[in-house]
């Protein structure tokens, strides 16, 4: 099957699939939804199902069909979910689907350097919630691309450490300012995946400063 290929890449667009999070679909699903409306094969060039695991679409280099007016310089990534049982927007994505998102966004930035990472609601004259989340803050706040750890004035020698919990030797961290779960990983050498299931009640979004959570 020959595509088109873009010639630049401006843009890498967040979709979702408007799917509850009951339903475990992926690239089959899409492709024939896609296809159904006369279409080449499926639109994105990415989609990252519910367990996290990613399914590749159109050819990365390709011309997609995920933004209309923007598809030409354009790369599109579709998390499954992102509507509740009634069809409402929902931000009802998985942790591993977060994690996914992350590593997949630092392999596309990397190949294209200058692109602009946001929501497919962020293109002009869309009037859509896909993908039901605030991609641009997401970024953000989670710390995605951030490649060194933040500066933290260290203690009065006279102060004593605090000391974290301890229970079976397992190992914690006191969040501090800047704190986020991707540079924790990379600090403590462990995955998202695994701080979130080490830490049920943490959110992946948003760390507390003075929060303690287990990396270990």
């Amino acid at each position: 099957m020959s595509m088109k290929s873009r010639t630049r890449t401006d843009y890498i667009a967040v979709h979702c699939a408007a799917t509850p999070p009951t339903l475990d679909i992926g690239r089959a699903e899409i492709d024939r939804w896609h296809r159904a409306k006369g279409w080449l094969m499926i639109g994105y060039h990415f989609i990252i199902r519910r367990d996290g695991r990613v399914e590749i679409g159109r050819p990365v280099d390709a011309i997609g069909a995920h933004v209309e007016g923007y598809n030409s310089i354009s790369v599109g990534i579709c998390l499954v979910g992102g509507v509740d049982s009634k069809g409402r927007a929902e931000d009802n994505f998985t942790p591993s689907q977060y994690a996914a998102l992350a590593e997949l966004l630092i392999e596309l930035k990397a190949k294209y350097p200058g692109a602009t990472i946001q929501g497919h609601r962020d293109f002009p004259k869309v009037a859509k919630d896909c993908p039901c989340f605030d991609v641009r803050k997401w970024v953000n706040e989670t710390g995605v691309f951030l490649t060194k750890q933040p500066f933290v004035t260290p203690k009065s020698p006279d102060v004593p450490p605090k000391k974290g919990p301890k229970d079976n030797g397992w190992a914690y961290h006191t969040i501090v300012e800047g704190d986020t779960l991707f540079a924790l990983g990379r600090k403590f050498s462990t995955s998202v995946d695994q701080l979130t299931a080490l830490n049920p009640g943490v959110r992946v979004k948003a760390l507390k400063v003075g929060q303690t959570i287990r990396f270990r």
